[in-house]
């Protein structure tokens, strides 16, 4: 809706997780769809990437086939990616900030 009130769109941010579950997936299926609707509109997709022990246990093949599907698109559309790591934010949250064990929000603070 904010797409169709604006005069101008020129570019789409969005975030997505690289472990598996609903973020890879589903964002993955998202921007193919929205890459087909609006081929002009660049694309600068944010994939959260998953640490070292992860909830998934395919959590790595996940990232790797949600990395490979965004970068592609975002070349061909004259885009972007950027990577946030799971594993960094809690190793600043440890060695920087001195927080033991930190919770999901002082990890999402970090980004």
């Amino acid at each position: 809706r904010e797409m169709e009130r604006s005069d101008r769109v020129d570019a789409l941010l969005s975030f997505a997780a690289g472990a598996g579950g609903t973020g890879s997936g589903l964002g993955c299926a998202f921007h193919s769809c929205f890459s087909d609707d609006n081929p002009k509109i660049r694309p600068l997709h944010c994939v959260v990437l998953p640490d070292r022990q992860g909830d998934v246990a395919v959590g790595s093949y996940n990232a790797t086939l949600t990395l490979n599907h965004l970068s592609k698109d975002a070349k061909r559309r004259g885009g972007g990616l950027c990577l946030l790591s799971n594993e960094l934010s809690k190793q600043m949250c440890t060695n920087v900030f001195r927080i033991d064990r930190p919770t999901f929000d002082q990890l999402n603070d970090v980004f």
